[in-house]
Order: C-alpha cells, then structure tokens, then sequence
C-alpha cells in the first residue's frame, strides 16, 4: 500500500482562517483493511542550544513544541459514529482517495504541547473592525527554516493509515510541508477604521526622544544683539529630537514581494527637532543613519540564549540639510523630512517579530543622526545623537483576505475537514480511470451473509414459479 498527499496550491501561503484543500491518495495493490485515517494540521517550533559541558564533551540541549495541533478523524466516519457502532472500511485493488479541508486557527494553543480539540469560535471567527484579537492568545509564529541553526518553526499536514491484517495493526504515515504567515490583526484594524479613529489613535503613538547639545565654532562672528549675551561665541546649541511611531504598525515585511512594491519598504515614523534655545548659528543635519536590531531569545532544557541581529535600512552622510537658522526662536520646531528614510527595503532574514513557548523575535529600531552648528565657511565639530525604540515587524498580511469560508448548511463535523471516499481507478485497467465512482462504506459480514442469502431465495422462487 502507497500514500500520498497532494495539496491543492502548494505554493501558496496560508494564514488564519485560510482552508488547506487537499487529497489523500492510497494506492492498493491488494485488498485491504482501514481502521483509521486521520488528517492533522501540525506547527512546531525547535530549538537547540550547546548545554553545559559534560565529563567529556558538551552536552547538547533540544526542544520542540507543537504549538498547533489540529487532528480530524476520516475513518471512521465521527457523523457515522454517532448512528451507529464504528468499524472499519476494505478498499479494494485500485486508488482510493479522500478529499480534506483543514482551515487554519488563529492563535497558538500550547500548554506542555497535547493534543488538542478544534475550537468552533477559533475556526468560524470572521474578523470585524469592533472585534480585536484578545492579547492573551499568541498569534501563529511565521514559517521559518534559518532564524538560527538548529531553530525553526515549521507547518506540515500529516496522513495517519492504520491497516489491519488478520489479528495485526500496522500504522503508515505521510507528511506535506506548508507555509504559514501571520495575519497582521492590528494592521487590519487601523485600515478598517475611519480617519477618525486613526487620529485618536496617533494621539497615543509610542514617542523617544533625545537631548542633545551641539557645540558651534569659536571663532564665529556674532550679529549685534547677541554680543553682549555671548561674545565669544561658545554658547551651545541645545536641540530636542522627538521621533515619534505609530502605536502598532511600523515596519512592513511581506514575504516574495518585488522590492519596488510599497508594501515592502514602509517605516511609519515621524521625525521632529525642536530648539530650545537662541543659538546665534545656523544647525544642519549632516549624516542619517537607520539600524534595525534584532534580538532572538531561544530555550532548550535548562539553557537559555539571545542572540543580536543587525540590519542597515539606511545610511546617508555629507547630507548638508538645513533645519534651524540663526534667527529661528527658542521654542521653533522643525519636521525632518520622510524622504531620508523613504524606500526602505528589508532584508529577506527579516521575519514579523513572534513568540513561542522556546523561540522568541523582537527588535529595536536605532535613529543615528549626525548634527553641525555652522555658518559660511566656519563650522563646529559633527555631533551624533542617537534614538532607540522598540518596534513592530508587521506581516502585511491583511484580515480582509477573502478564504475560502464552509457553507452554513454543512455539518458540524465538516466544518474542519470534509472527507470524501472514492475509488478513481485500478493501474490494470484504463478504463476503469474514467469510470471513477463514489463509494460508500462496504457492508458488515452479517449484512454482506443476508445480502447474499436473500438474493439466492429469490433466484430459487423465480426459477420455481410453477411449482411441484
């Protein structure tokens, strides 16, 4: 007996809420006995770390969760159980295959990793502006082969065939890899509402700021009236840069889009600096810099260890902008313009930040500004200030993805998994490959006996019909 799995679009990448429409094939090369089959929706994150050191070498230290794990039993039939006493199907010399629907959940359900029944709210929820993600429940963690070595979180279908002979259980089972990315919950909501709510959303937008004091050029010429404030011309100039995040969409990483698409370079940030005192000089913006940070915490066992990640998204110098005269107040606040860090692109190693119950992803975006007092040909020393502030990677994956959703006049049990038993062909025999017909279950021996028992008594009276 052969099994095969073959998912409808294998290439495509799933997200919650989204259905995985496949077929189970198996191939008999003799008559044979099915106890149970059975399809899971498996996700597991690994992790592996270098333990501490042994008597004589060091100790490695693994762990896998299975954060999701969604099992519906084929055979038998759970509608047909309920009728009546659950046996087991004969498939006969020839193909067989059985349809399945396995719709994503959307959140993790972990907790020391068993098994688990579907949930109808996790399956049957369709999203609404009103209606937001509870934050006690993780969302699902990307798929990802190379977060580290020996660390990944991956998805897969599995097919369970348990086969009977005579008195003998023998259990065959087959895996298909699928990809899986986060739906991107708070990105959905802040499109869905109006502009309304989105500007009493920004009014709680996450802020850093930074203190700076840029010394200028002592032997500048002041105007005037500000030569009996400062004759020599060493007061400073103090400066105060804001920048300020939207509260929960920043970055945006799709997966396989161009680099020119928007939807894969967009740093939603505003950059501002405000003056705080009359500095008799003119201040530019000399260099900018944008690093983005990555911190991976992974477990395995009893150890524990984070990792960093660097990624340049921008890096320009000799910028010579102008962003305060000497005339400008106390008090004046000037906009940096977005265009410096417009065109972003991130890196493909970059994955939406997640957490599981052993790998954790988390960054940190880092603003390096280069500043200079100057006015003609005089200028002072280039000062750097710095701004540092957590930061959300957005999937791009959007809510309003229209899945495929089950027909309200499906049973309960189908609404996870519809199974489907048909016979398609035997190898000896083409023709039979076009004549594929839907079986149902065969007959139980008792009813198979009466079967055959009733059908000879009528062949008996109808040859008899003339009696003795």
């Amino acid at each position: 007996m052969e099994v095969q799995i073959h998912i409808q679009d294998e290439a495509q990448m799933y997200s919650s809420g989204d259905v995985v429409i496949g077929k189970v094939h198996i191939y008999c090369e003799q008559s044979t006995t099915i106890s149970k089959l059975t399809t899971t929706l498996i996700g597991e994150s690994s992790s592996s770390l270098t333990g501490a050191p042994g008597l004589l070498f060091s100790r490695r230290e693994e762990e896998t969760h299975a954060f999701l794990r969604e099992e519906y039993q084929m055979v038998p039939s759970l509608r047909t159980s309920r009728l009546r006493e659950p046996r087991p199907i004969r498939l006969d010399v020839g193909c067989h295959s059985f349809d399945f629907r396995l719709r994503v959940p959307w959140a993790q359900n972990c907790s020391s990793c068993p098994p688990n029944t579907p949930n109808e709210d996790e399956y049957g929820y369709e999203f609404t502006g009103e209606k937001p993600t509870p934050t006690s429940m993780r969302k699902l963690p990307p798929s990802i082969s190379d977060l580290q070595k020996g660390n990944k979180v991956a998805y897969r279908v599995d097919v369970a065939v348990t086969m009977m002979r005579n008195m003998f259980k023998s259990r065959t089972v087959k895996s298909c890899p699928i990809t899986i990315w986060p739906i991107d919950a708070y990105s959905a909501q802040h499109n869905h509402k109006s502009s309304s709510s989105s500007s009493s959303s920004s009014s709680v937008a996450a802020v850093t700021t930074a203190r700076a004091t840029i010394l200028g050029p002592s032997s500048l010429p002041l105007p005037s009236h500000h030569q009996a404030e400062d004759v020599l011309g060493l007061t400073p100039a103090e400066i105060l840069i804001s920048a300020t995040f939207q509260p929960h969409f920043q970055l945006v990483k799709t997966p396989n889009t161009d680099a020119r698409s928007p939807y894969n370079r967009e740093v939603k940030m505003d950059l501002s600096v405000t003056k705080l005192n009359e500095h008799p000089q003119e201040l530019y913006l000399q260099s900018f810099q944008m690093l983005l940070v990555g911190y991976t915490d992974v477990r395995a066992g009893a150890v524990t260890h984070g990792h960093m990640s660097f990624w340049t998204l921008q890096s320009l110098s000799n910028i010579g902008l102008q962003v305060f005269t000497a005339s400008d107040a106390s008090g004046a606040k000037r906009t940096i313009d977005s265009r410096l860090w417009d065109g972003v692109t991130l890196d493909g190693s970059v994955v939406p930040h997640f957490a599981t119950c052993n790998l954790e992803r988390r960054y940190e975006l880092e603003v390096l500004m280069g500043w200079q007092c100057k006015s003609g040909e005089h200028a002072g020393r280039v000062f750097f200030v710095q701004a540092r502030k957590p930061v959300r990677i957005s999937s791009g994956m959007q809510r309003t993805r229209q899945s495929e959703k089950p027909s309200a006049t499906r049973a309960e049990d189908d609404l996870t998994v519809m199974a489907d038993y048909k016979k398609a062909y035997s190898p000896r025999d083409e023709e039979s490959r076009r004549m594929c017909a839907r079986l149902s279950e065969p007959p139980s021996y008792n009813e198979a006996i009466r079967t055959v028992v009733e059908n000879g008594l009528k062949g008996f009276e109808t040859r008899n019909a003339g009696g003795w």
